[in-house]
Order: C-alpha cells, then sequence, then structure tokens
C-alpha cells in the first residue's frame, strides 16, 4: 500500500533502535519492585527517569534515532523495538526504587533526599548533621512526571513559624504548629502521614492555604484537586504526585474514605492496567493529603484518627491582601520558608534516635517525628504533646459529634450496670431513640451496619470514657455479645501504633 514502509524496513529500524539503546552505555534499563520497567536516560541539563512505555521516553528514543542514524523512526517499529527493551528490563534489569519528589537511598531514613526538580536536577540531601544542595546525582532516581514544577534554591537560617504566619490564616498558635509537624512529615520519605484537613466557612482562605502548603513541598499543576471518580483515578493521581490537595469537598463516601486512609498509614491498590488486559497495575505507597471543605467534612473515625483538623476564621476585610500582592510576598519568602523546613528536619533526625518519648497516641510515628522536631519550632517536648493531644481531642469529638449511635450508647452506659446485648437489640433501642424523620442516609439500619459503625467509633467512645466489647457468639443465631459500660481514664489503655 503507498506510503505504508515494507515491513522489511520496519524489522531493521526496530532492531536497530533496541540494539541502539541497549549497547549505549548513558541509558541504563531497569525495574522498580512492582515490576514496572524504566529507562534512565540523559537529556540537556540533567538526566531523566522515564517508564519505558511513556511518551517522555518515546520521544527522547525518537529523537536519538534520528540523531544517531538520521532517519525518522516509524511508529511501529518503536512500538517493537521498547517492546523488546521493557522486556529485557523486567526479566534482567536491576530492581530499583523510584520516588517522586521525596526518597531516600536503601531502607535507612537517616539521610533524606529531595527532589528540586529544576532544569539543572539539584537534590537536597538531609541528614542529622545539616543540609546541602547536590547538582544531578546519581541516587536515588527520581521521577519527574508531567506538571510537576521545581521548588527554589532553600536559603537557610530563618524560624520556620515566623516566616509562615503572615501567609496561614490561623487562629491559634498551636494551630501553626500542627501545619509544621504537618509539612516536615510530609518531607520523609516514609510516612505513615497525617491527613490534614482544613475547614472554615467562605472567605477564610483554605484553598489559598493548600495551595500554599502543597507549593512548599510538592509544587505541581494543578494546585489542587477535585475529588477523585473512583479508587483507579486516585491511585493514578498518587503515583504521578507526592502531597495530594484536595479542594472543596462537600462529602467523602465510603469508598474514598477507605482509599484515603491507605494512602494515609499504608495500603495496597490493585487494578488492571487498562480496561482489556489481564495484566495487574499495583500501587502500595503512603502520601501526604491535604483536603478542604466549609463544613466537617471528614466524619467517620477511622479517618478522623489519622487528622489534623484546622479550623480557619474568617479573614477580616482590614487583612485582606490582593492576590497577585500576596503571591508575590510568598514567592519572595518561599526560598527561607523551605530554608527553615529543611533546617527543622536535620535537627528531628538528629535528635530521633535519642529520643526518649512517652505514652504516644495513636499516628505514634508521627508524634514521635513530630517531638522530635519541637525545639526548632521553638517548643518543649510536653508542649508539643499537648499540641498533639489537643487534634485527638477534636477528632474524637467530631466523631461523637456527626455518629447517630453515640447517645444511645452513653444512656446505655450511664446505667447502674454494664449494657449486655447483641447488634439486633442495640439496633432496637435506637430506633426507639430516633424518630424516623431524624435518620439520615448514615443512619445504621441493620444488626450488621450497627456492628461496623460501633466498631468505627469505638476509640472514640473509650477516650469519652466508654468501653465497649464485643463478646463471643451465644444463642442458635450465634450472635455475638455487645457490652457497654462507663470506664475511668484509669481503666483505658494507652494507645499507640500507626
Amino acid at each position: 500500500m503507498s506510503g505504508q514502509m515494507p515491513q522489511r524496513a520496519v524489522d531493521s529500524q526496530a532492531t536497530q533502535l533496541a540494539k541502539m539503546l541497549l549497547d549505549d552505555v548513558a541509558v541504563k534499563f531497569f525495574r522498580d519492585p512492582t515490576g514496572t520497567a524504566y529507562a534512565r536516560f540523559p537529556t540537556d541539563h540533567r538526566r531523566e527517569v522515564a517508564p519505558i512505555g511513556s511518551t517522555v521516553f518515546r520521544q527522547w528514543a525518537a529523537a536519538r534515532f534520528y540523531a544517531l542514524a538520521g532517519a525518522v523512526l516509524s511508529e511501529t517499529a518503536q512500538r517493537a523495538a521498547l517492546g523488546v527493551i521493557e522486556a529485557e528490563a523486567r526479566q534482567h534489569g536491576d530492581v530499583q526504587s523510584v520516588f517522586v519528589r521525596v526518597g531516600r537511598v536503601g531502607y535507612e531514613v537517616e539521610t533524606i533526599y529531595i527532589d528540586l526538580a529544576d532544569e539543572s536536577g539539584h537534590v537536597v540531601e538531609v541528614t542529622a548533621f545539616g543540609w546541602r544542595t547536590l547538582a544531578n546525582p546519581d541516587t536515588p532516581l527520581f521521577l519527574r512526571p508531567p506538571g510537576l514544577h521545581p521548588l527554589p534554591i532553600p536559603v537557610p537560617g530563618g524560624r520556620l513559624g515566623e516566616l509562615l504566619h503572615p501567609f496561614v490564616n490561623v487562629a491559634e498558635p498551636e494551630h501553626l504548629h500542627m501545619i509544621s509537624f504537618w509539612m516536615l512529615a510530609a518531607l520523609c520519605p516514609q510516612g505513615p502521614y497525617p491527613v490534614l484537613v482544613l475547614t472554615g466557612e467562605q472567605g477564610s482562605g483554605k484553598s489559598n492555604t493548600a495551595r500554599l502548603l502543597a507549593s512548599l513541598v510538592d509544587p505541581r499543576s494543578p494546585e489542587l484537586l477535585a475529588g477523585p471518580l473512583d479508587a483507579r483515578d486516585l491511585m493514578v493521581v498518587a503515583r504521578h504526585s507526592w502531597v495530594l490537595a484536595f479542594d472543596n469537598l462537600s462529602r467523602i463516601e465510603p469508598w474514598l474514605l477507605d482509599a484515603f486512609c491507605r494512602l494515609s498509614t499504608g495500603g495496597g491498590f490493585v487494578t488492571r492496567r487498562l480496561f482489556t488486559d489481564a495484566d495487574e497495575m499495583r500501587f502500595d505507597a503512603m502520601r501526604p493529603m491535604i483536603l478542604t471543605g466549609i463544613t466537617d467534612i471528614v466524619t467517620r473515625g477511622d479517618l478522623l484518627d489519622r487528622a489534623l483538623i484546622i479550623r480557619l476564621p474568617p479573614i477580616p476585610e482590614d487583612r485582606r491582601r490582593a492576590e497577585s500582592e500576596f503571591w508575590r510576598e510568598f514567592e519572595g519568602c518561599r526560598p527561607r520558608i523551605l530554608g527553615a523546613l529543611l533546617d527543622a528536619l536535620a535537627l528531628a533526625l538528629g535528635r530521633l534516635p535519642h529520643l526518649q518519648a512517652p505514652a504516644l497516641p495513636r499516628m505514634a510515628d508521627f508524634a514521635r517525628f513530630s517531638l522530635a522536631a519541637a525545639p526548632s519550632l521553638g517548643l518543649s517536648e510536653r508542649e508539643a504533646l499537648g499540641i498533639l493531644g489537643s487534634a485527638r481531642e477534636e477528632a474524637v469529638a467530631v466523631t461523637l459529634e456527626y455518629s447517630p449511635l453515640v447517645a444511645t450508647v452513653e444512656a446505655l452506659a450511664n446505667g447502674q450496670e454494664p449494657w449486655v446485648g447483641t447488634a439486633t437489640d442495640l439496633l432496637a433501642k435506637l430506633r426507639a431513640r430516633t424518630p424516623d424523620e431524624e435518620r439520615g442516609r448514615d443512619f445504621p439500619a441493620t444488626p450488621r451496619a450497627i456492628s461496623e459503625h460501633l466498631r468505627r467509633i469505638a476509640p472514640a467512645l473509650r477516650a469519652s470514657g466508654i468501653d465497649v466489647t464485643t463478646g463471643t457468639r451465644v444463642g442458635h443465631k450465634r450472635s455475638r455479645l455487645i457490652t457497654i459500660r462507663r470506664v475511668t481514664s484509669s481503666d483505658t489503655p494507652q494507645q499507640g501504633g500507626s
């Protein structure tokens, strides 16, 4: 057919490209722990890392072929050659981890690397002894997906709170410290990571605050995201971003709450690579997240356990600034804020191995790291622990406020003797106390739903002095007995873990 390259020419080009790239000592092919095949290749200013099948690498390979062979590469030949190279990388390539924005070498976290993603490939190395800027180091390997923006070259010597305060609208000083703890944790390559939840009425600066904080750790476009349509959509975003900032959420569906929990403290997503093939795409990682909304968008206990809730006050008219002026001032200060973050991060790394931490709350690793960073924020460890405790109290209060079951459980716990019954019995008590018109979409309408809801709010109930336990199955229906009783603080065990 006229205009179609003969098959022999296609095969010749494919063989020539595959041999050219596999023999090129400047190009390295490898696979990550999930089996995805990557290429590391030189550009004019830095070395790039990209999946072999990505547009970035395909375009680079086509340009390389033209420069060396003096011919235009056909799409069919390129597809065949890259298929061979991808198979070689998967079967014989070294296994190496690939990071977005924040990484490490091996499994140690004593040294943290932060990709500035500028044209020269600068990376910041942070240790317990301080930090320095490196030009295009060999390790670790950083992926720079489309939309990734550069961080500025950091400038040392500032105090984080003083630099950050003019740009963040908070009602209490402790809220600024919570935000600082979140940012420091977000610069660590290993979680768990708390979810920063910014709420407040219109005009409180929620979106600007989320945009600003994300730009200090992982600037990219789009800066703020809408809620994902499904778990696959969330997984794709998370694979190509470090900080996920979801703006103006009105409600978080149960599946998305579960997905946020997995991204916060660890958990995998598995789906098909394409809707038409049988290959799996695996993603198992943790990500720092920011959520914004006018109302309390996080009301379920399992995500609240992982949340830092900041309620932003309305900005008075006499304190409002023009957007252009605000961002111009912030951009001028951003290198110093990043330098102050790195100073605090290095101090925390130095203190962490020797920290004698007391009993820690939920998200214990994050709490311990925050205590290690406390002196850099002008706080004592006791003060930092108090701030984390107040965050926990706020989460407990929101959990109990939005649970349709709490009033019934509290009434049963206030009896002279512990209440003992099945989920069916508890459902009957709840229905008797709740008129039909007050039963919203979250009302647990079945015994199973009662049991699941009770498990989710049990930590918050325990923190408020009510213990709920589930015993062995009884009766011919093999129903589990639930015991509800009031306890004192001395009866309540301390909870750690992630």
